[in-house]
């Protein structure tokens, strides 16, 4: 945590989202907290390592937690209000690519989700595993699995705005940021990895 906290102190973020947190149920929010930002996180509870999403939000923001209906496991939400009053919804989603955890159904409710709150202001980061996206094509690749192909035409289907371009993993784009708002994001960058990590943290 002392890492991240460095890195909060470079960057001077007002929004921070971190995947596989490897948080539980025996970790209390004391032992996660940034001073000056609001804490949502939602772990992984299956018994399995890994997995888990923390979200922190800078106080001046005043974000309340939101929970959308979908049961679509690893995700957490939070409500903000711009100095119009106009409420904007905020999500970290971690996608596991081993199915083992939570079965093939996952990819569907992934997608319910998305469909859940399409109509909305939405900012959206995370890992969502879709290794065989081509983004600077806005395509799958050849041999791409049925459900690679239908991430992407759910992401169409919704107007959703993906904004990386960059890999954050390998030669892969998994991290990506979402919005329905195209002047959500500007100056989006893929820097260094955090500490361990092996994928590359990304900040606008």
């Amino acid at each position: 945590l002392g890492i991240l906290r460095a890195t909060v102190t470079a960057y001077d973020p007002d929004i921070v989202g971190i995947v596989e947190s490897w948080a539980d149920d025996g970790m209390l929010d004391s032992e996660l907290e940034l001073d000056g930002f609001d804490l949502f996180r939602k772990d992984r509870n299956t018994g399995n390592k890994g997995g888990g999403v923390l979200l922190y939000v800078n106080k001046q923001l005043d974000a309340t937690e939101f929970h959308p209906t979908s049961d679509f496991p690893e995700h957490v939400w939070c409500r903000v209000k711009d100095h119009k009053n106009k409420v904007s919804l905020i999500g970290v989603i971690y996608r596991t690519n081993n199915e083992k955890i939570y079965g093939h159904e996952i990819h569907q409710k992934l997608r319910d989700l998305l469909q859940e709150l399409k109509n909305r202001p939405v900012l959206i980061m995370g890992d969502f595993n879709y290794r065989d996206i081509d983004w600077t094509y806005h395509d799958t690749r050849a041999g791409a699995p049925r459900d690679c192909t239908e991430f992407l035409n759910c992401l169409d289907d919704c107007f959703y705005i993906q904004h990386v371009r960059d890999h954050t993993r390998d030669e892969a784009i998994l991290d990506l940021v979402l919005s329905t708002e195209q002047e959500a994001i500007a100056d989006l960058r893929v820097v260094e990895n955090l500490d361990s990590s092996d994928h590359n943290m990304i900040t606008w």
